[in-house]
């Protein structure tokens, strides 16, 4: 009997100690608020690094500024390699990711 497919872990997310303490934190909000934190969600085939996204979607003016022009979390999906197909659709998921658990 061969043995079981091992489950390897998305390599979109680099787990450094600045993560692992943003998370930490990030957990500790939701928890306060009585809300869910999705600590890994997918948007198309990849996990969404939430540092990376919140360290993004701040530099670039926040979500209110990103929301109002036009195509930038598309954009943004095709910088964090979401996927090519149906970049509405992933543009959409990310931004609604970005607002479950980061705003």
């Amino acid at each position: 009997m061969a043995p079981p497919p091992t489950v390897r872990r998305d390599p979109s997310i680099e787990r450094t100690t600045e993560y692992e303490e943003f998370m930490k934190n990030l957990s500790e909000f939701h928890e306060l608020r009585g809300t869910t934190l999705e600590r890994e969600p997918r948007v198309g085939a990849r996990h969404v690094d939430l540092l990376r996204l919140y360290n993004t979607v701040v530099a670039r003016g926040g979500y209110d500024k990103i929301s109002a022009e036009k195509l930038a979390w598309r954009n943004l999906g095709m910088e964090f390699a979401l996927g090519s197909s149906n970049l509405p659709a992933l543009a959409f998921n990310l931004k609604s990711t970005y607002y479950k658990n980061l705003a």
